[in-house]
């Protein structure tokens, strides 16, 4: 298994002891506090202050490290679907669903690391035949973005996708509307979702990470960079078993409505339960550190 310790935008030459803000909850509030008040004056310190923080740095890495791996081993273990774009397309998840590759590339990812983005120039795509996996009364899907291209600012561009054009046919997904994440539900009677209004652009040049959390009787939750931003208006039904194909970079199977996305996507999963909005902030902050070669 590949490791889970850093978040994406973190060097691949980091150490454990530079864990990213997210992981303090995992050490004692009062230690938190002393590290911080005690930045850039560790070379002034007593001898028993460096005695306190040699040891603190010890259980830092302890307390901090083993959470995460259980966490991360727990939080994963149900995914439908995973295509980690480590290199190729194909799904790392159990159910190894075959995936068609209609002209992504590969790109450097938020690390740098080289071909292990799957990039979309506009008209590429990655489709996924309809699996009984994907309807279901509860799910999270979850991907790593990076929009370009002006196109992009005023018009829709679709992430994950499977509406196939019918106007009675069920469906979700997570794009871009407009510049900010968006999260949409058809039961095949009504379109619902939200749009995070007002929120973080994802054409700013910088890397997101957008989720939605479906859960049967419950609104649908949209998360941007692990934080909750709306929810839907109305309650999802009792499940959703959607009559399209599975697309990523594209918006479903109808002409005229594919809502193709210009720019990189990684690390794409649907994990088959509702994730917690605990569980969506560490999705957010775990990392697979990926095997291609540059």
């Amino acid at each position: 298994m590949n490791s889970y310790f850093r978040r994406k935008g973190v060097p691949t030459g980091a150490t454990l002891l530079r864990l990213p803000d997210r992981r303090w909850r995992f050490i004692p509030s009062s230690w938190a506090l002393m590290l911080k008040e005690s930045k850039n004056r560790v070379l002034s310190c007593s001898f028993e202050f460096g005695q306190w923080l040699f040891v603190s740095l010890i259980a830092l890495v302890s307390l901090s490290t083993f959470p995460i791996m259980g966490s991360a081993n727990e939080l994963l273990a149900d995914q439908i679907l995973h295509i980690s774009c480590n290199g190729d397309a194909s799904d790392q998840s159990d159910l190894k669903h075959p995936v068609e590759n209609q002209g992504v590339k590969f790109f450097s990812d938020r690390l740098e690391q080289r071909s292990i983005a799957c990039f979309f120039g506009g008209d590429d795509y990655l489709k996924i035949p309809n699996h009984s996996a994907f309807s279901s009364s509860r799910f999270t899907i979850a991907a790593w973005v990076l929009a370009e291209g002006s196109g992009n600012e005023t018009n829709r561009a679709a992430i994950v996708s499977n509406y196939n054009g019918g106007g009675t046919a069920q469906h979700y997904g997570i794009n871009m509307d407009k510049a900010v994440a968006a999260v949409f539900l058809d039961d095949g009677k009504a379109l619902d979702g939200a749009r995070d209004v007002s929120g973080t652009s994802l054409t700013d040049g910088k890397w997101h990470h957008v989720a939605a959390v479906f859960e049967n009787g419950v609104k649908t939750k949209l998360y941007v960079d692990g934080t909750f931003r709306r929810q839907s208006t109305g309650l999802m039904p009792a499940s959703i078993t959607p009559a399209g194909d599975l697309y990523i970079g594209r918006g479903g199977d109808k002409e005229g409505f594919e809502q193709r996305w210009t720019g990189s996507i990684d690390e794409v999963r649907i994990i088959g339960r509702a994730l917690s909005g605990d569980e969506v902030g560490l999705l957010a902050a775990i990392i697979d550190l990926g095997t291609a070669q540059e």
